[in-house]
């Protein structure tokens, strides 16, 4: 019976340290982790430069559109409007991988077919949202129209915004001004989980995002600052 209760007691350990491991402060952030981690062929990992107040986001994982998301995401549990900013950069994975994606997030829960919406950096620096309506509905994804991405955003600073239930996607151009990029309506429920996000479009590479002077804080809308995207 001794035996049994220390081994039990280990385990009991164990499992404490791999919960707290995967729920470590990250800086502003409250946990990272790979969601649908069966699918992702190489283990994900975040950290944080306060230095340079600059979080690094490795992840793995075929991509956030599919049948279930595969991607490394550093979160935090989240209630009401928000505006999420971070300068953010996009590298590395396989370079014939033109979908690698650094992202701003907002998630329903935690789950690969959460209901989602993020903005979303590729290495060439197009900038666009897209979503998930419905969870676990395919059809239900959508994306911002082609016509309407900017290109040679890698490295620019962005903005992404929760008003109600509609999500707001925007960048800031060189003279100093946001310009909104893409909006749509994705009904949540409080509490929701919002940051950082990386995928390398191509199970078992790793791709690495960088994100920089990250704000969070709730707002209510800042339209007036807006120029739309033409």
């Amino acid at each position: 019976m001794k035996k049994t209760g220390v081994f039990i007691s280990i385990l009991s350990l164990a499992f404490t340290g791999a919960v707290l491991s995967a729920n470590a402060q990250i800086g502003i952030f409250e946990g990272s982790m790979d969601i649908d981690n069966g699918r992702l062929g190489a283990a994900g990992s975040a950290s944080y430069d306060a230095a340079t107040d600059t979080y690094t986001v490795n992840g793995s994982g075929d991509d956030v559109w599919n049948e279930a998301d595969a991607f490394h995401f550093v979160y935090k549990q989240w209630n009401g409007d928000f505006v999420l900013e971070a300068t953010v950069g996009v590298s590395g994975g396989l370079a014939t991988q033109d979908w690698i994606k650094a992202m701003l997030m907002a998630r329903q829960d935690l789950t690969p077919g959460a209901v989602n919406t993020c903005t979303r950096v590729r290495r060439d620096g197009q900038y666009s949202m897209q979503w998930l309506t419905v969870a676990n509905d395919t059809n239900s994804k959508g994306s911002t129209a082609s016509d309407k991405r900017p290109v040679g955003l890698n490295g620019a600073r962005h903005r992404f915004e929760r008003v109600g239930n509609t999500f707001n996607c925007l960048y800031l151009d060189a003279n100093g001004n946001w310009v909104l990029v893409d909006s749509h309506d994705v009904p949540m429920t409080d509490p929701i989980y919002v940051g950082l996000g990386v995928t390398a479009h191509d199970t078992g590479q790793i791709a690495t995002g960088t994100f920089t002077n990250v704000v969070l804080k709730g707002a209510q809308s800042a339209a007036s600052d807006w120029q739309l995207y033409k």
